[in-house]
């Protein structure tokens, strides 16, 4: 049973009581695939967290999160680094309950869920359809595109200061 865990579905869904520890369970299990099993790229992850044998449709799931990410499904990725985790977590999040819902979880909520497993990352972000949102310093924002896969390579837009 995970922390925060409020119930379980047999088709090995979980449910949690707070965002924070539904975070926290998908960033250990990522940590696991990448540590223990050595899955290194979007490809590899997704069709062991989303197999097609549960009905997944793993290969669009992975193009699609790898887009949001601004790589390729087969770019080699390092879970173990903070910022990666996270983007990980946020655009998994996105793809499993969508864009719209994930823009109300309070940002902080990845970053608490890191933090409870004693990995630090520098600004909460907030994922939202190939945008990222980032907390850069109190009351500043950072409004970063991702690479569509179209050539453009993403970058900063802009710094929103009060």
């Amino acid at each position: 049973m995970w922390d925060g865990q409020a119930f379980y579905v047999p088709s090995g869904e979980v449910t949690f009581t707070d965002t924070i520890y539904g975070y926290r369970a998908m960033a250990m299990l990522l940590l696991r695939y990448y540590n223990s099993y050595k899955l290194d790229t979007l490809n590899k992850i997704i069709s062991y967290y989303a197999p097609a044998s549960a009905g997944n449709d793993p290969v669009t799931y992975a193009k699609t999160v790898a887009g949001w990410m601004g790589i390729t499904p087969d770019t080699v990725i390092n879970v173990n680094d903070p910022t990666t985790l996270q983007s990980l977590l946020l655009n998994i999040s996105n793809y499993e309950i969508s864009p719209t819902y994930v823009a109300m979880i309070p940002p902080t909520d990845t970053t608490d869920s890191l933090a409870m497993l004693n990995i630090n990352v520098l600004a909460p972000q907030m994922a939202f359809q190939g945008w990222i949102i980032r907390a850069i310093n109190p009351g500043a924002l950072q409004i970063t595109t991702q690479s569509d896969n179209t050539g453009y390579p993403g970058g900063i837009i802009t710094t929103v200061n009060p």
